[in-house]
């Protein structure tokens, strides 16, 4: 009989490192190679724990490791499975098909599952053209959207470092276009959004000065964004640096977004009303 590699997919049985991603690099042929950003194809059978019926396949796919296609238990799995290499993933149901279930698959709720796979090809995500790469890290920041909404700040992070890992090296060429930059304007503006992204998840968790250095990054392509600024400046203060503050809020007020400007000066009248005393002072010595 045929030996397999048995993962526990479940969210504790992975360290959590955040300037690497999900899990941290391994130095073999393993699919966490290339910044975890893998395009894999896979023979693939589903089954629910402990007897439950065979709900998927045996069947031949191609998925693109962090998409979010599949159940979350089973990408993390695949982080940890080299080509070739058959393999057991047993995901706990938060992160196979959770409270819900899955009706159509035949999937009950809070049910564990077991995934057999064998990984057939693998293609890091580098070799992909521009177009692809913008459209996998667009997919990425959505459902990292989808965990900050929900107030799941490691996860909603984890989908934001892994979209801006693929295109965090593009200058905005592509072979498709043989060196037109028509697909620049997208790539600045989805590496900002990805900057400002971070940057509110840094803020929820109060880690000002990683706030300020993402707000840093977003500015050097958008100096006058008015989020970036708004956040930095919020941070700035929150370290008492005022002088730094008040020059970012006060940039922030003077951009010509009226929706954006009537809800930055409410909310600067509040900060000024909090912060009172510090913030007076600095606008009482211009």
């Amino acid at each position: 009989m045929q030996q397999h590699n048995v993962l526990k997919a479940c969210y504790h049985t992975h360290t959590i490192n955040r300037t690497e991603g999900l899990l941290p690099h391994t130095h073999n042929k393993s699919l966490t190679q290339q910044q975890q950003q893998t395009q894999v194809t896979l023979t693939l059978e589903g089954k629910v724990l402990p007897d439950g019926p065979v709900f998927l396949g045996p069947t031949e796919k191609t998925l693109t490791v962090g998409d979010g296609e599949m159940p979350e238990g089973l990408e993390r799995g695949l982080e940890k499975v080299k080509k070739g290499q058959p393999a057991l993933i047993i995901c706990q149901p938060k992160y196979a098909y959770g409270d819900a279930g899955n009706a159509e698959l035949g999937v009950p709720p809070n049910a564990q599952v077991q995934f057999h796979v064998t990984p057939t090809s693998v293609q890091a995500t580098y070799e992909l053209d521009l177009a692809d790469k913008i459209s996998a890290a667009e997919r990425r920041k959505q459902q990292g959207n989808t965990f900050y909404l929900a107030a799941d700040l490691e996860r909603a992070m984890t989908k934001y470092e892994k979209a801006y890992s693929l295109i965090e090296h593009e200058k905005g060429r592509d072979k498709k276009t043989d060196g037109d930059d028509g697909h620049s304007n997208k790539l600045q503006d989805l590496k900002m959004a990805l900057h400002l992204n971070k940057a509110a998840v840094f803020e929820k968790q109060g880690r000002s000065q990683d706030l300020i250095d993402e707000c840093k990054k977003a500015l050097e392509s958008h100096p006058r964004n008015v989020k970036a600024l708004f956040r930095r400046g919020k941070a700035y203060n929150s370290i008492n640096k005022l002088d730094e503050a008040s020059t970012d809020l006060k940039l922030a007020l003077e951009q010509e977004v009226p929706f954006r400007f009537n809800f930055l000066s409410v909310t600067f009248s509040k900060l000024l009303e909090v912060k009172g005393e510090r913030l007076q002072k600095i606008e009482g010595s211009e």
